[in-house]
């Protein structure tokens, strides 16, 4: 089994990879919530040495990236932006409410053509 800061890095670096999430995104995420030692510093070592994180609050930190990752699979097939942290949280916290979002889509717009 594989220790639970490894599986949260691994999850960290993935989501940093296919969002435009960044550790200070991530960093600032995490102060909302109150999650301790998720310092900007932090994470960017264990990014970029592999070190694991501390593990005082691995768990919270985990669950905030599942949670980041839910909204991914939920959104499909948009992609989001999560360049406003405050929204995101704004957005994370109507779900675990239990509330709904949805999008809109705008398609009065005509489709670009090639010519």
């Amino acid at each position: 089994m594989s220790h639970p800061s490894l599986s949260t890095l691994g999850k960290l670096e993935n989501l940093l990879r296919v969002t435009n999430l960044t550790i200070t995104r991530v960093s600032y995420l995490c102060a909302q919530y109150g999650i301790s030692s998720c310092f900007e510093a932090n994470l960017s070592r264990a990014t970029k040495g592999g070190r694991p994180l501390p593990p005082d609050a691995d768990l919270a930190r985990r669950g905030l990236l599942l949670k980041i990752e839910n909204l991914i699979q939920q959104a499909k097939p948009f992609e989001l932006s999560f360049s406003n942290t405050d929204a995101v949280k704004q957005i994370l916290d109507r779900i675990d409410d239990g509330g709904l979002w949805f999008a809109v889509v705008d398609t009065t717009e005509p489709v670009p053509t090639t010519e």
